[in-house]
């Protein structure tokens, strides 16, 4: 399965990208989906990071792991977007409390699923 996730500023998504590599476990899946440029544009920039996971202890570590890098202190608005096929869902570092960040990543990761 295929994981996007993307924040809204392109800084603090290489910080996010540098904290999923960071995770062994992760490492091996996470990779960055570029855009096309734009016109008068010299380049692409990353436009998500995409993580290729199964189901089970690898959406565990992912989930934690992007909790985990949403709460830490950095001085700027954060907001989280993460899809998975047409489900989206964003995390607004402002606005949303631990338990609902675990449940919207859960919501994301697991709804749909074949038992």
């Amino acid at each position: 399965m295929d994981i996007a996730v993307s924040v809204n500023d392109p800084v603090l998504q290489e910080s996010l990208l540098d904290w999923l590599r960071g995770d062994p476990e992760l490492r091996p899946a996470v990779s960055k989906r570029y855009a096309a440029p734009k016109p008068g544009e010299l380049g692409t920039i990353a436009d998500a990071i995409m993580i290729s996971v199964g189901s089970g202890g690898a959406l565990t570590v992912l989930a934690s792991a992007v909790k985990a890098w949403v709460q830490r202190p950095r001085g700027k608005h954060v907001v989280v977007r993460v899809s998975r096929g047409d489900r989206v869902a964003e995390i607004d570092a402002e606005r949303v409390g631990s338990e609902d960040i675990e449940a919207i990543l859960d919501r994301v990761f697991r709804e749909g699923e074949s038992a």
